[in-house]
């Protein structure tokens, strides 16, 4: 899995993802570059809740992909663009 600046990783990819590989398979895969994603957030000066729920191991995969969501949604706002290849 690689992640690169500059290329953007749509929602509707990610569901997509969830829809053909299942939930199960998708989110441990991304959780995998967990702290390559927060490293970008910091960088973009994000919430330190968001970027510390992307790299807790007590967080759930239903809340961690909801911090990922707004990750992305506000690195986007930023034109911060990323790619995730699960």
């Amino acid at each position: 899995m690689t992640m690169k600046e500059g290329v953007t990783m749509t929602i509707s990819d990610l569901a997509v993802r969830i829809d053909e590989a299942g939930i199960d398979a998708v989110v441990p895969a991304l959780r995998a570059e967990s702290e390559q994603l927060a490293e970008i957030a910091r960088r973009a000066h994000l919430s330190d809740a968001l970027t510390d729920t992307l790299t807790s191991d007590r967080v759930g995969d239903i809340m961690w992909l909801r911090a990922f969501c707004r990750v992305r949604d506000e690195l986007t706002r930023l034109h911060v663009s990323f790619e995730l290849a699960a």
